[in-house]
């Protein structure tokens, strides 16, 4: 009698078992608060920072969009709202002169932020997020993961938060960590060193010989100061306001795109939310269906192979029967998930139509920032170009040198 017993044993054991495999995890909302200024941070150590917009992590091969859920435009928009999102953030400490949001990296700013998208599907956010300070210094290279608690998207509670609040406030508090192991000669330097650099790439010839570069280190340090009230200090100094200007321009279109983006974008993460739960929760339990009636099924072969009364032939053939229809269901539930990703993919499109282009006013000429800001802002460096041209009559090469010949524009 030993095996009539053994198989209902062994298969309510694994039923319990494969059961307890679902878990539910219950998540503080946004529990990491950011660290504010206490006292106020004198002007010359108060450095400047620059966000750039960030890589979107969209694999080359198209055929993996589909199974890691990526759905390009979302992506791209992504990328620049993240970066908004922690722009936010680290305003709202105190800890910083002005943050700025920049299509790519800028001499102009103290302290540079590139970062990329390795994971967003609404309920896990994970970025690779760099810093590096004008002077080469390396403040950040370090991947954050945050994943949304299962409060962030009830409307009831009206959260004011972002859904991943705690992983901008740890960008933004390692980034105060890493500039409070710096002096304060360390930060004046910077903010020296930031001018400088920017002053090198229009008049190379004039201000190179202020910066001194380590080739092996890739760091830079200050050799010498030029006056302040050098006519070509005080020439380019003016075009490196107008840079500033120009960041304040983007600020806007940005500003307008997060404000146009916000709606959409939040409910496409709480729906996709939603959806990759499900999703999830299909697929594991079309795998334990399809288990357990693999297992039923090759525990009544047995039992029934083995069989010498009746009423173990019965259940044999009924754990047989059982577990192919078991088996057969937990099939049925995969293709169940396939309309869970049909649904990503609408509301995939739904917020693609929701991101159009915004058109600014610089300088006079209409610009469409949308699609490729980045040769946008290429433009707006080529406009200051021609203006340093025009105030000092000396030509700039494309890549910021002047001509090896030393002509002047007359």
């Amino acid at each position: 009698m030993r095996r009539t017993t053994t198989l209902p044993l062994i298969l309510t054991a694994l039923s319990v078992l494969l059961g307890g495999c679902v878990q539910e995890s219950v998540r503080s909302v946004n529990s990491t608060e950011a660290l504010t200024a206490i006292e106020t941070i004198p002007e010359d150590q108060l450095l400047d920072v620059g966000i750039e917009i960030f890589d979107p992590g969209i694999p080359e091969d198209e055929a993996t969009w589909e199974k890691l859920r990526i759905f390009p435009t979302v992506r791209k928009a992504e990328a620049r709202f993240i970066p908004l999102v922690l722009q936010d953030t680290l305003e709202r400490t105190g800890q910083w002169g002005a943050v700025w949001v920049l299509p790519a990296d800028s001499n102009a700013v103290d302290v540079h932020v590139a970062g990329e998208i390795i994971e967003s599907d609404g309920e896990v956010l994970k970025l690779k997020v760099e810093a590096v300070d004008s002077s080469g210094r390396k403040w950040l290279d370090k991947t954050y993961e945050s994943v949304a608690s299962k409060y962030a998207y009830v409307e009831e509670l009206e959260l004011d938060s972002d859904p991943f609040q705690n992983l901008y406030n740890e960008i933004a508090n390692d980034l105060v960590i890493a500039r409070s192991s710096l002096s304060a000669e360390d930060l004046k330097n910077i903010r020296t060193i930031s001018e400088l650099r920017f002053a090198t790439e229009f008049s190379p010839d004039a201000f190179d010989r202020h910066l001194k570069l380590n080739e092996k280190t890739g760091k830079y340090s200050i050799n010498s100061l030029p006056a302040r009230n050098e006519p070509m200090m005080v020439r380019l100094s003016k075009i490196r306001e107008r840079e500033y200007m120009f960041f304040d321009t983007l600020d806007e279109y940005y500003a307008n795109f997060e404000r146009s983006m916000d709606e959409p974008y939040m409910d496409w993460r709480a729906y996709s939310y939603d959806e990759t739960i499900a999703l999830r929760e299909v697929r594991d339990s079309a795998r334990r269906r399809m288990l357990l009636g693999a297992l039923a099924v090759v525990g009544g072969l047995y039992v029934g192979s083995q069989s010498g009364s009746y009423t173990e032939s019965v259940i044999a053939n009924t754990a047989v029967i059982g577990g192919g229809t078991l088996a057969w269901s937990g099939f049925k539930r995969y293709g169940e998930s396939k309309i869970h990703v049909d649904a990503l993919r609408e509301l995939g499109t739904s917020l693609e139509a929701e991101v159009r282009p915004v058109v600014v006013d610089i300088e006079g000429q209409t610009v469409e920032l949308s699609g490729s800001v980045e040769a946008q802002y290429a433009e707006w460096r080529r406009l200051l170009r021609d203006i340093y041209v025009l105030e000092t009559g000396i030509e700039v090469a494309s890549d910021g040198a002047t001509p090896s010949d030393g002509t002047e524009v007359k």
